[in-house]
């Protein structure tokens, strides 16, 4: 069962974290000055856990700002935050493998990769992550590459 966080259920946000299975996950929307949310199902569910952290009132006074909880037989297993507007901070990370080729990856701000880029021969591998696993991988020759690099450039001054 999904709730909102009131003053009455916030002793929950501190409880330890337990390990929980996602058969889906919430769409958080923000309208009208209301909190709502949506559900969509998985269809392979997984196992989470989320890190323990501090919560303050702010979360209940401030219209822009919610957490909603999951409770499994009447037990808080989880806990998901949202403010209205916030933007995730993506990391760009640079690596060389053994081999000599070089990866980049870019990053959400807890480490989990999205996209990779590897540069094998006159080609560029391109791996999209989903739950920080291996979901997709195509090649594009290096020139079509850097095609798309430069029409986004141009397209970006010429807006």
């Amino acid at each position: 069962m999904i709730t909102k966080m009131t003053r009455f259920n916030m002793k929950d946000f501190n409880k330890p974290n337990e390990p929980f299975v996602v058969s889906g996950r919430i769409i958080p929307s923000f309208e009208g000055n209301v909190w709502t949310y949506t559900e969509e199902k998985f269809a392979e569910p997984y196992v989470k856990k989320y890190d323990d952290e501090d919560i303050d009132v702010s979360y209940i006074e401030e219209e822009d700002k919610v957490v909603f909880f999951y409770y499994a037989e009447n037990d808080c297993v989880g806990r998901s935050k949202h403010e209205r507007g916030v933007k995730v901070n993506y990391i760009y990370k640079k690596k060389e493998k053994k081999n000599g080729n070089c990866i980049i990856s870019i990053r959400d701000k807890w480490e989990n990769a999205l996209i990779e880029f590897e540069q094998k021969n006159n080609q560029i591998e391109i791996m999209i992550n989903y739950r920080n696993e291996k979901t997709t991988k195509f090649s594009l020759p290096i020139e079509t590459f850097e095609k798309v690099y430069e029409d986004i450039k141009i397209g970006r001054r010429e807006s």
